[in-house]
C-alpha cells in the first residue's frame, strides 16, 4: 500500500500518462494499493447533506486540482464545432462501438422512463446534444441545457440542421429553473457535475409534469466511489432511472427524502432485468 500526498499529484499524473492511462493494464496496476492522504482536515462523520461537509470536499477539491471552485471556467471548454455541426453524429464519433454504447445507454433509459407521445423532456448538461437527439428522433420536443457556450450553439445549429424539436439554452445545475413542466428530466453522465446535488433534485422535481420521471444514467459508480450526494448509488451502476413523483404537490418537499418512499426502477444493460423497490430496499439489495 502506497500513500500519496498533494506532493506526489504532479509525479502521479504523469507515471499515469506514460503507462498509457486509466484502462491500459499498466497504469490499471501501478494504481492498484494507492491511497491518497488529504493535507486538509476531513471528517467523514459530517451529514453529507450540510455546508460543513460542501466545504470540506472543497477543501479536498482545491487541494487536489490546485484551482478554486468555479464552473463557469472550469466546464468551459473552447470547441470548434463546426465539424461536429455538419457530422453524422454530435460527437463526429471515429468508434461505432463507443457511439452504439452511449446510444445504449440512452435507449434504455428513454425506454423504461416511457414519456408520452408528444412529450416534454428537459436534457440537463446536454453536452454534445447526442441525448437530446435521440429524444426528439423518438417523438419528444426537448429543452437542452449546458453551461458550456460552444454546446448550446452546436445544440442549436444541428437541430436546425436536422428538423429536430429541441430547443438550446445556457444554464447551469445550481440555479436553472423554469416555470414550464417536463415528463422526463434526463441527467446523462453529468449530475455528478453538480456542487449539491440534492438542491438540484429537488428544484428539478418543482419542473415535472404529472406523473412525470426524472432518469439518471451513466453516472461514473464503483465499489471505490460508492456515495455520491449522500446517496448510495452502488446498485445502480449502469442504468439509473430514479423517481416516480405522482403528485405535483410532491414538488415543495424535499425531493431527495422523499426518495425513500417512491418507487425506484433499476435496469441493467447487459440483463435486461428491471425491477421496481423501494430506495430503502434497493440500497440494500447487491449490485446488478
Amino acid at each position: 500500500m502506497t500513500t500519496m500526498t498533494s506532493l506526489d499529484l504532479d509525479a502521479f499524473v504523469r507515471e499515469t500518462d506514460l503507462l498509457g492511462g486509466p484502462g491500459s493494464g499498466p497504469c490499471d496496476a501501478y494504481w492498484q494499493g494507492l491511497t491518497y492522504a488529504p493535507g486538509v482536515e476531513v471528517d467523514e462523520t459530517l451529514d453529507p447533506f450540510s455546508d460543513a461537509y460542501v466545504a470540506q470536499q472543497m477543501a479536498v477539491y482545491q487541494e487536489i486540482s490546485g484551482r478554486a471552485f468555479d464552473q463557469e471556467v472550469n466546464e468551459h471548454s473552447v470547441i470548434d464545432i463546426t465539424p461536429h455541426i455538419a457530422a453524422t453524429n454530435p460527437y463526429n464519433h471515429p468508434s461505432p462501438g463507443g457511439l452504439a454504447l452511449h446510444l445504449q445507454r440512452l435507449s434504455r433509459a428513454l425506454s423504461f422512463a416511457s414519456p408520452p407521445r408528444g412529450g416534454t423532456l428537459l436534457d440537463m448538461g446536454c453536452g454534445w446534444g447526442l441525448s437530446s437527439e435521440l429524444a426528439a428522433y423518438c417523438g419528444l420536443s426537448v429543452t437542452a441545457v449546458d453551461i458550456n457556450p460552444d454546446f448550446v450553439r452546436l445544440v442549436e445549429a444541428r437541430a436546425e440542421r436536422l428538423g429536430l424539436d429541441i430547443s438550446a439554452q445556457k444554464g447551469e445545475f445550481d440555479t436553472f429553473f423554469t416555470t414550464k413542466r417536463f415528463d422526463a428530466i434526463l441527467f446523462y453522465e453529468c449530475l455528478h457535475h453538480a456542487l449539491r446535488p440534492w438542491t438540484v433534485l429537488d428544484r428539478m422535481a418543482r419542473m415535472l409534469s404529472f406523473d412525470g420521471k426524472i432518469v439518471m444514467a451513466g453516472e461514473p459508480i464503483n465499489e471505490i466511489c460508492g456515495s455520491i450526494g449522500g446517496f448510495d448509488w452502488t446498485p445502480f451502476r449502469y442504468i439509473v432511472f430514479v423517481n416516480s413523483v405522482g403528485s405535483k404537490a410532491a414538488g415543495p418537499q424535499s425531493f431527495c427524502k422523499a426518495l425513500s418512499s417512491v418507487p425506484v426502477l433499476r435496469a441493467n444493460c447487459r440483463t435486461h432485468r428491471k425491477s421496481a423497490l423501494p430506495l430503502s430496499e434497493a440500497s440494500r439489495t447487491s449490485t446488478l
